[in-house]
């Protein structure tokens, strides 16, 4: 027996009338003498009532018991996390995910999960043919796009959710605002946050903190003046304090994701905000030296322009750095195979020049060992 047989009303009934209904079922099961029967209906009731979790139960009644547990049990996987969840769960709601929104839901997020971004894609893509790409829907739409750096269209779908929400929803304006500084949109990203800083003057320190890491993370340095000239100069003493740990906080967090070029952007334009204290000043050295060097290095990861022995010998030596090279590792020793490689083939040589021009910063990190090991090279 279903909820709507339960209160004796059709599957279209209005609210009103299952008020009645509820109204008349509780007087035979009050609290008092018979308080298991009196939870049930009222929690019958305040399923029934609420137009969203109405909904849910309508559709899962239109699955069936079968596919209803399955939804439930990826939906409880996806809110533990992704280990419990596997491709085959999921692909058996495929078919029907298109005629429920909830199942499109949890199809959309378990892909994003299992890395099956292309199956996600393609359901989302049919879902807005059909004008059924709700808001929820639309942003793991743009998530799955943000992943495989389809920036552009990624930021589209934001655009139709920040409007459609009316610029309310905080949560989503700050993960437009990420996107637009992972995008390369610097400019609009940074107009954005001042302006959200603005209106939302009661959780400004909210926004900032996540312009901060965005910048940190995908900013040059150009990017951090406006959101640095926040906290020098219109933050209250309060705020300045959350301000002083959250950069402490931030500059180790960079130094454990490698981004030694925000350490430094971070220790030239703030040093009076942030607290290293008992961190030994060579590292901190060896970390200004590195400013910018990772960054070149994830950019020729992506440009693919620059065969990856040029950039060897350096991620080793911040692994000596950073006390995380293994036993057998050594940047010397990279070289070496580096000397090896450059010797191995002509074409190789080709490089050299243009690992010079195009990334100077890893080449003058170690422009010593670089020129040692170019000298030993057969020009021929």
């Amino acid at each position: 027996m279903n909820h709507y047989e339960m209160f004796g009303v059709r599957q279209t009934a209005t609210a009103e009338e299952i008020k009645k209904a509820y109204r008349v079922k509780i007087r035979d099961h009050q609290n008092e003498t018979d308080p298991e029967m009196f939870m049930f209906i009222r929690a019958i009731y305040e399923i029934l009532i609420d137009p969203v979790k109405r909904k849910n139960y309508d559709e899962g009644l239109a699955l069936g018991e079968s596919r209803l547990h399955l939804l439930e049990t990826l939906e409880s996987a996806i809110e533990k996390g992704s280990r419990e969840l596997n491709w085959q769960d999921v692909e058996r709601l495929l078919p029907i995910a298109e005629d429920s929104e909830r199942v499109a839901a949890v199809v959309l997020q378990a892909s994003y999960f299992l890395d099956r971004t292309e199956e996600a894609i393609d359901l989302a893509k049919r879902l807005e043919q059909q004008d059924k790409l709700t808001i929820p829907l639309r942003e793991y739409y743009a998530y799955h796009l943000r992943s495989i750096r389809k920036f552009d269209e990624a930021i589209r779908q934001f655009k139709l959710i920040v409007f459609e929400q009316n610029e309310q929803v905080l949560d989503t304006l700050l993960s437009y605002g990420r996107l637009l500084m992972q995008a390369r949109k610097y400019h609009e990203s940074k107009v954005r946050f001042e302006k959200w800083m603005l209106v939302h003057q009661e959780k400004r320190m909210i926004v900032w903190k996540e312009w901060m890491d965005a910048t940190i993370f995908f900013g040059r340095r150009e990017d951090y003046e406006l959101p640095l000239s926040w906290l020098k100069n219109r933050f209250n003493e309060e705020e300045g304090i959350r301000a002083r740990e959250f950069l402490t906080g931030m500059c180790m967090r960079a130094e454990e994701y490698e981004r030694h070029d925000s350490i430094q952007i971070l220790l030239d334009e703030c040093p009076d905000w942030i607290q290293l204290d008992g961190v030994d000043t060579g590292y901190l050295e060896a970390v200004r030296k590195l400013g910018g060097v990772r960054e070149e290095m994830d950019i020729a990861y992506q440009a693919k322009n620059i065969p990856l022995e040029f950039f060897y010998p350096v991620y080793t030596y911040i692994k000596e750095i950073k006390g995380t090279a293994e036993p057998d590792e050594s940047h010397l020793e990279d070289f070496v195979a580096l000397e090896w490689w450059l010797n191995d083939e002509e074409i190789n040589r080709a490089y050299v020049m243009k690992f010079k021009l195009l990334y100077p910063k890893t080449y003058l990190c170690l422009k010593r060992e670089y020129d040692l090991c170019f000298e030993q090279v057969e020009w021929r």
